[in-house]
C-alpha cells in the first residue's frame, strides 16, 4: 500500500535573513532542510511566530533550495502573531511545520503555462515559475499585480520583461520563464 501523503515535518528553521519592505511586508529566509528537499511550487508551512504564541500561522512558500536547505516566505504584518514574527532576527529559531498541501501538478500535453496572482498568490506563482524555468519542456508567462503592495517583483525576483510593462497597466508585473506570449 503506498501512502498518499507527502512528508510533513517539524523543524527549528534558523533565521538566516529577514527582509523588511514598504506597507508591513517581510521575506523571511529559514534554513530548514528537510522542508526545503521536499517542498513544491503550491505548498505551505506552519511557523510558530513566537514561543509564548502557541498557535501557528500558515505562510506559503515563496522558494524552496534543495541544495542549500534554505526556504523563503513572503508575508504581511496583519496581526499579533505576524507582528511578533517581524521581529524574528537572524540567528534565532523558528518551529517550522512542513511543507503542507499537494502543490501544483501539470498535464504535460500543456507545455505553456499561464500563471496569475496577486497578493498573497504571488509567493507561489514566484515559486512555480522558478520550478519551471529550471524544467526544458514546460514553460510559463508570469503575470503579477501587486496593488496590494506587494515588495516588487524586481526586489523579490530580478528584473521584469520589458515588452510586458509595455503590454500591461500599471503596476503589473510579469516575465517569461523560456516563451514569449503572441501580442
Amino acid at each position: 500500500m503506498t501512502s498518499h501523503r507527502n512528508p510533513i515535518f517539524v523543524e527549528d528553521a534558523e533565521v538566516i535573513e529577514h527582509q523588511a519592505f514598504p506597507a508591513a511586508q517581510y521575506m523571511l529566509r529559514l534554513q530548514a532542510p528537510q522542508c526545503a528537499a521536499t517542498a513544491r511550487p503550491g505548498q505551505f508551512v506552519h511557523l510558530q511566530c513566537d514561543p509564548q504564541l502557541p498557535l501557528r500561522r500558515p505562510l506559503s512558500v515563496l522558494r524552496a533550495e534543495r541544495d542549500s536547505g534554505r526556504i523563503d516566505v513572503l508575508y504581511k504584518v496583519v496581526g499579533k502573531g505576524t507582528a511578533l514574527l517581524s521581529q524574528r532576527r537572524p540567528g534565532e529559531t523558528v518551529s517550522l511545520l512542513g511543507p503542507v498541501g499537494n502543490g501544483f501538478t501539470f498535464d504535460p500535453g500543456r507545455p505553456l503555462k499561464l500563471l496569475l496572482g496577486g497578493g498573497v498568490g504571488m509567493p507561489p506563482m514566484i515559486f512555480l515559475a522558478d520550478r519551471l524555468r529550471s524544467t526544458s519542456d514546460l514553460k510559463a508567462f508570469v503575470i503579477l499585480d501587486p496593488r496590494c503592495h506587494s515588495p516588487s517583483i524586481r526586489d523579490l525576483h530580478g528584473s521584469t520583461s520589458r515588452a510586458c510593462r509595455r503590454r500591461l497597466p500599471p503596476p503589473c508585473r510579469c516575465w517569461r520563464t523560456g516563451v514569449s506570449p503572441r501580442a
